[in-house]
């Protein structure tokens, strides 16, 4: 009996799948996952962007492509996407206006629901960021004429295309008002790093700080954090390779010398500087690499949280330093300048250090239980507090409201129960590691 019902049920799935108002549901559900796959790339690929203008944003938005668009993936649900921007260029266009996008996706071998063979899909939408929520967010719209069945592919690392269609009605950039910050927290530094092979590049974890200004040059710091379960060497920066449109800019670069030991989650930084030059076209993203922290191979380095582009823009030819490696502890502070990132991701329970120290509350009322969280990444993140969001060894988070966290920035989370009692010890990469306040 129970056979004969399991087959009913799957011949009326089956049914079902086959009328138009159906496969119209899954279509428009299979282009919502396109969708959420790119904004959930973009999430990530430019954490740390600070909204300025619509050209800005579509620049990175371009430049991001390599890091957004897998060529190789081809599961099912998801499947592989490209995409492209279109509509005016800058003198057209509204400077606060959402960043219209075409994006082509297929799901090779079939999806949850269908099997398309591994045609491909193209579905267009409005890119916008929600403050609120500090994620890209996309609303379909009506595909222009002329946008092709397939996607013209980029080749290799090449930045996605610009395509000169009719744009749809402009929409807003920017919606929703920010969540509340964290505070600066601590720089922690282990007593104890144990012994250290070279650091891989899979383990390093890179990005620009925002820019400053200091006497007779500019200068960003670089930031790095080891993200893997050893503690690493990690060797001095040799030098840059800057990209812009798909192109090697030329730049001479001074090395320093010496490296240092980071335990799992710690971070150091170098800083970068050279003499204050015509700067190119603000709006043209760029990428950056950095030779030398893990062998032979440049490794990526994502964007500066407030610098605009993200990437300095110095002119060919212009002569780049870098300093030593200079330890941060857990938390690698970007400097003094207040970062206002609109762009992050959710925290990661493995980006967080926890320290559990049992307040005294004196003969005043009992305080809540409550541990402090202190980012670890270079990049910031929305810690959205409950269940899960905080590492295994303490308690679960009481849910509350988001809480965004820059680089170097903490924040007091209340737990269901008290945690353990751990002053001068921070728990990190799942382990409880004595450490002391930087200097």
């Amino acid at each position: 009996m129970t056979g004969g019902r399991g087959v009913w049920v799957a011949g009326v799935v089956a049914a079902l799948l086959t009328t138009s108002g159906c496969s119209a549901a899954v279509s428009h559900t299979i282009d919502g996952l396109a969708l959420d796959t790119l904004t959930h790339g973009l999430d990530h690929a430019l954490a740390g962007l600070e909204v300025r203008s619509s050209a800005q944003v579509e620049a990175l938005v371009r430049e991001a492509r390599p890091s957004v668009v897998d060529p190789e993936r081809t599961d099912s649900g998801v499947g592989q996407v490209e995409y492209a921007t279109y509509g005016e260029r800058e003198g057209g266009r509204a400077a606060a206006g959402a960043v219209p996008v075409v994006v082509w996706h297929r799901t090779a071998g079939g999806g949850p629901f269908v099997d398309d063979g591994g045609a491909w899909r193209v579905v267009c939408a409005r890119l916008s960021v929600d403050r609120s929520r500090t994620a890209f967010t996309a609303e379909p719209v009506g595909c222009p004429d002329g946008v092709t069945p397939e996607p013209v592919q980029p080749v290799g690392d090449d930045p996605a295309p610009h395509l000169d269609l009719d744009p749809p009605d402009a929409g807003e950039l920017v919606t929703g008002s920010p969540p509340r910050r964290g505070s600066p927290g601590a720089s922690l530094r282990p007593t104890s790093r144990g012994e250290a092979d070279p650091c891989a590049d899979d383990d390093l974890d890179l990005a620009l700080g925002p820019p400053q200004h200091l006497t007779g040059v500019d200068a960003v710091p670089l930031l790095v954090v080891n993200t893997g379960p050893l503690a690493c060497r990690l060797a001095a920066p040799t030098g840059l390779v800057l990209t812009r449109d798909g192109e090697d800019v030329p730049l001479r670069t001074t090395p320093s010398r010496g490296e240092v030991v980071l335990a799992p989650r710690e971070s150091a930084s170098a800083l970068v500087t050279w003499r204050p030059v015509q700067g190119i076209d603000g709006a043209a993203a760029q990428r950056l690499s950095v030779l030398g922290p893990a062998g032979p191979d440049p490794l990526p380095v994502r964007l500066a949280p407030s610098a605009g582009t993200g990437v300095p823009t110095v002119d060919p030819g212009a002569e780049v330093t870098l300093s030593p490696w200079e330890r941060r502890g857990y938390g690698a502070g970007s400097g003094e300048d207040p970062v206002r990132p609109d762009v992050a991701p959710r925290c990661r329970p493995e980006e967080l250090a926890v320290t559990s120290d049992r307040p005294d509350a004196g003969s005043g009322r009992p305080l809540p239980p409550s541990v402090r969280a202190h980012l670890t990444a270079v990049t910031p993140c929305l810690l959205v507090p409950g269940v899960s969001a905080l590492p295994d060894g303490v308690p679960d988070a009481v849910e509350g409201p988001p809480v965004l966290l820059a680089p170097g920035e903490a924040v007091d989370v209340t737990t269901a129960t008290a945690g353990p009692d751990r002053p001068g010890e921070v728990l990190v990469a799942d382990r409880w590691v004595a450490v002391r306040d930087a200097p």
